[in-house]
């Protein structure tokens, strides 16, 4: 994942030194998690380099007239001094033909200085009249994230174990990769539920995955969000349930700490007028209602919630405090 970012760093650093440099790069395909790697290493890179990032989304009808003269807009006011623009702009397949005809157009003649990443959850048909005029142009990359195959499913999984210092046997990724299927956002959330119920193991056996057949994420969730609804009565009896089901109270702590983080990140994106989901990746309805949940809440709540979360999680792993006690004394009120 990193080659792309050491493309792009070439881009940016080229056009300190020449004013005609620019690139175009499309990303598609149905394999969403690994172009959200690329999307969100180009974002960090313009923004490094000093670049304006905006970014166009057109899945909504309502919004495209308003997005296409903003955009318009961008292209037009150079002023007297060339100003590096990073663009993201996602979902050009689904316009209609005449915008996709006005886009088109107005790519002809973009700014130099634009550096542009196209967006698409799916695979772009051959058919498509703006992809297939946007293809020849000599400043274009294409790239397509397909679902990996079998052995890259192999490869992938077991360098994923490795990377958070774990080894597991060819027969037990097989194993593991019948459990969890060949969604590669199922598969990082499913390694890094192991690491966190078998911190201390170096070797994974099979007998390690029963956490994923045992357990689900739905309660956990749950109790999220009664801490982010501030139902106190609900939130302490779901607690003393997972405990007495002999949930793993490590993956509670670490699953109340991940949405937790999710949320400050949820209600810094609205705020800035970003894309949580390029930031985050994951299920765009899993942030909508993190979204939802944490709409009552002030932004100080929220980090203090994190605060003392992240607070608990270093007496448990450094103090040996018992993670259900500690979880039961979250502030809420009454």
């Amino acid at each position: 994942m990193s080659g792309f970012t050491t493309q792009t760093t070439k881009v940016f650093a080229k056009n300190e030194s020449r004013k005609n440099i620019g690139m175009i790069y499309i990303l598609h395909g149905k394999d969403t998690f690994r172009s959200r790697h690329k999307l969100t290493g180009f974002i960090r890179q313009a923004q490094k380099q000093g670049a304006q990032v905006l970014e166009f989304d057109f899945s909504d009808e309502a919004l495209v007239s308003p997005q296409m003269r903003q955009l318009e807009q961008s292209f037009s006011s150079q002023g007297l001094f060339a100003t590096k623009q990073a663009l993201i702009i996602r979902d050009v397949i689904g316009l209609k033909p005449q915008d996709q005809k006005f886009l088109s157009n107005l790519f002809t003649n973009r700014p130099q200085t634009h550096i542009v990443m196209f967006f698409e959850t799916a695979k772009i048909p051959a058919s498509n009249s703006f992809y297939k005029k946007i293809k020849k142009k000599d400043d274009v990359k294409f790239e397509e994230y397909s679902p990996f195959n079998k052995k890259q499913l192999q490869a992938y999984t077991k360098k994923r174990f490795y990377e958070e210092g774990k080894t597991v046997r060819d027969y037990g990724i097989d194993r593991f990769i019948q459990l969890v299927g060949d969604d590669l956002y199922a598969i990082e959330m499913s390694v890094l539920k192991i690491c966190l119920v078998h911190p201390e193991e170096t070797f994974i056996e099979i007998s390690h995955f029963e956490c994923l057949e045992l357990q689900t994420e739905e309660p956990i969730f749950t109790l999220s969000k009664h801490l982010f609804n501030q139902n106190t009565t609900e939130y302490l009896k779901l607690l003393t349930k997972l405990e007495r089901q002999g949930t793993e109270p490590l993956m509670v702590l670490g699953f109340m700490r991940n949405q937790l983080r999710k949320a400050l990140i949820v209600r810094q994106a609205a705020q800035t007028g970003k894309n949580a989901q390029s930031i985050l990746g994951g299920s765009p309805y899993a942030l909508k209602m993190i979204a939802k949940d944490t709409s009552r809440l002030k932004d100080q709540e929220i980090k203090q919630y994190f605060e003392t979360v992240s607070e608990i999680d270093r007496k448990v792993k450094f103090e040996g405090h018992n993670v259900w006690h500690e979880l039961s004394t979250i502030p809420l009120p009454k």
